[in-house]
């Protein structure tokens, strides 16, 4: 005798409420799945706050989904399987089940294989849980060779990480940058080839941090950007060109500009012409002798000589034969305790 369904909807809201809190976050994620009047159930439920991320290694395409005091949830899209087109992983903890999907028939049906693509299981879950996406790490030598891109696009993230051994191409890192959209912090630690066209939309984050050389960008071209704070590692720049910025942002140029730090490639054996207002020692009376970065580190300006814009802001900058800095104060007066000092 067949079980009589249960009127789930017929409960008052705040049963089904009560009931749903007390699902852990794979159970509430199974529920929503269950027919189309349950989809939308599950989001009048409060919980914990959490985050999803998102990376693309040599194990495969993986969405992890982390929720403060639960273990976390991982989803994995192996799809590059040539005997298995389409493979998925679910991992809980240290619970692992793994099917493989052919044309003609699936045996067991983990989560991860209701969607398409991670992007489709991206947004369900954004929507489901009212999540944002915290990470997208991305070694492009492991981009299965099934995926389109346009099957990544992610409207939205705090950080895009691009990393790598082999050199990218420019192909595969302009569709990277244009389906990852809008990034807060964009860290790329692979080597670019230096006919990358250089175009300011793709590159529309608020901190960019390059570990190798970028030939196929200049100081000049940092103004064209909405970015606001730069670092740059076994940089090319030269410590001429460091100064020539300076002087652009006391033109007027560069207004957002938090700080820059370059980190030379090679030493700089020769002394860059620097103008005498440069240099200037009365700028002003007192400021802090650090510089906060973030919440963990701080730059340290103790020799570093000031500068003042004619809309009044002050900066200071430093040119070494291995190193230079340009910061803007907002406040001149920074506690860096507990805070560690930020080496080159």
């Amino acid at each position: 005798m067949a079980a009589a369904p249960f009127p789930l909807r017929e409960l008052s809201k705040r049963d089904y409420e009560t009931v749903l809190t007390l699902f852990n976050l794979q159970d509430l994620i199974t529920f929503s799945m269950i027919s189309k009047k349950c989809r939308m159930l599950p989001t009048v439920v409060r919980r914990r706050q959490g985050y999803l991320e998102v990376s693309i290694s040599r194990d495969g395409t993986i969405l992890h989904l982390s929720e403060r005091g639960n273990p976390k949830i991982r989803w994995a899209f192996n799809d590059r399987i040539r005997e298995n087109p389409r493979s998925f992983i679910w991992e809980i903890d240290d619970h692992r089940m793994e099917i493989h999907l052919n044309e003609t028939e699936v045996s067991i049906k983990p989560i991860s294989a209701h969607f398409s693509c991670v992007s489709s299981a991206i947004k369900y879950l954004k929507e489901l849980l009212r999540w944002s996406v915290k990470s997208v790490n991305i070694d492009p030598a492991n981009l299965p060779n099934t995926m389109n891109l346009a099957d990544l696009k992610i409207e939205k993230c705090k950080i895009l990480y691009i990393f790598g051994t082999r050199i990218i191409s420019d192909q595969e890192l302009t569709a990277i940058l244009e389906n990852v959209q809008k990034k807060n912090f964009l860290k790329i630690n692979i080597m670019i080839y230096n006919d990358f066209l250089f175009i300011p939309s793709l590159l529309n984050c608020r901190r960019l941090l390059c570990e190798k050389p970028t030939q196929w960008l200049t100081l000049d071209n940092l103004f064209q950007l909405d970015c606001t704070k730069f670092i740059f590692k076994q940089s090319r720049f030269k410590a001429q060109s460091c100064i020539d910025f300076m002087e652009d942002w006391m033109d007027g140029n560069g207004e957002g500009i938090d700080y820059l730090l370059v980190k030379f490639a090679t030493l700089e054996t020769k002394d860059p012409v620097i103008p005498p207002y440069l240099e200037d020692i009365d700028v002003v009376e007192h400021r802090s002798s650090g510089y906060i970065l973030n919440q963990y580190t701080y730059l340290d300006c103790e020799d570093g000589y000031d500068i003042k814009h004619d809309s009044g802001k002050v900066a200071t900058w430093q040119v070494a034969p291995d190193y230079f800095y340009f910061v803007v104060w907002h406040n001149l007066q920074h506690n860096i305790l507990q805070r560690t000092p930020f080496e080159f």
